[in-house]
């Protein structure tokens, strides 16, 4: 089993700092003021989490709710990256749980690989919506740096030196040219948290009929790592499990972050399996309405910049 760095409230801000120094769009773009004004017209929400947890039904479901109202974007780094990137991500991870890659090349090929999404889909969103003076609205879901910090962290990585990666490194010392990095600033930040047992249940459920690529290795140890990440998610996040809340000195991650657990108790999917997808259903909905209620609308309805419009308005 691995060993896990040491973290405290000077790694957490030293990796939070990273992070802000440079994302995605200040590091393809040099104009300060355009950057800016890119962020200024688009919400984002960045989705990450455990195995299981409902990532994904979060990201449709919040699609559903809001693209009435805003223009919207649900993007997945695997899915909308370069076909070449995307493999060489998968290749890297396999060795890497075999072993038999290092650290920095995989943050590496996840940097590209979530690069190129953003590239290919996330900019030409955010221009479009910059052109017809629109307010959009974008989820990212599963790019990093959520996961990639909390998965490099358990397998004995210091936080700040994937940060480094992920931040992209100056190409020439004598240009101020970077590698684009893999991430966008967020405005809100979702963590998705289940509890190990019963996420096993639900990435054996979802792989059996759903998923044709098996994206985990279940293997003996899963279970374990399971917790390890779990414990990790809530350490990054300086988790409050009193008062529910996030984000005190100890947050590793830039953005407004809250953890939901979508653990539902006593949840039984060998005597009937269909009651379990329906509790998970509505549990996934529950969350869905405290996020837009709590942590989006409140944000999208403050006074708009000047020209702003939301979709439908002329």
């Amino acid at each position: 089993m691995y060993q896990k760095p040491k973290y405290n409230k000077q790694i957490a801000r030293s990796t939070q700092g990273i992070l802000q120094a440079r994302d995605f769009l200040s590091s393809v773009i040099a104009d300060t003021k355009k950057v800016e004004e890119l962020r200024e017209n688009n919400f984002i929400i960045l989705i990450g989490g455990t195995h299981g947890a409902g990532k994904t039904k979060l990201a449709d479901s919040l699609y559903t709710h809001l693209s009435g109202s805003y223009p919207i974007l649900s993007t997945r780094a695997s899915k909308d990256a370069d076909g070449v990137l995307r493999d060489n991500k998968r290749r890297l991870l396999k060795r890497q749980e075999a072993k038999r890659a290092k650290w920095h090349d995989v943050v590496n090929a996840l940097r590209t690989e979530a690069a190129s999404a953003l590239e290919n889909k996330v900019l030409p969103f955010m221009q479009e919506r910059l052109k017809n003076r629109q307010r959009g609205i974008i989820i990212l879901n599963r790019y990093p740096f959520v996961d990639t910090l909390t998965k490099q962290y358990i397998r004995g990585i210091p936080p700040q030196g994937v940060a480094q990666k992920l931040r992209g490194e100056q190409i020439r010392r004598d240009t101020a040219d970077y590698e684009p990095a893999g991430y966008l600033l967020p405005n809100l930040v979702v963590v998705m948290t289940c509890e190990p047992k019963e996420g096993l249940h639900r990435v054996i459920t979802r792989e059996a009929h759903i998923r044709t690529e098996r994206s985990v290795a279940l293997g003996p140890d899963y279970l374990e790592l399971y917790k390890m990440e779990l414990e990790a998610y809530k350490l990054m996040s300086d988790y409050d499990p009193a008062t529910k809340k996030c984000g005190g000195q100890a947050k590793a991650f830039p953005g407004d972050t809250h953890l939901f657990d979508t653990s539902i108790p006593d949840l039984n999917y060998q005597e009937n399996p269909n009651a379990a997808q329906e509790k998970i259903r509505r549990r996934a909905e529950e969350i869905t309405d405290e996020i837009i209620k709590n942590h989006i609308l409140p944000s999208l309805e403050k006074r708009q910049p000047n020209g702003i419009k939301k979709a439908g308005n002329s």
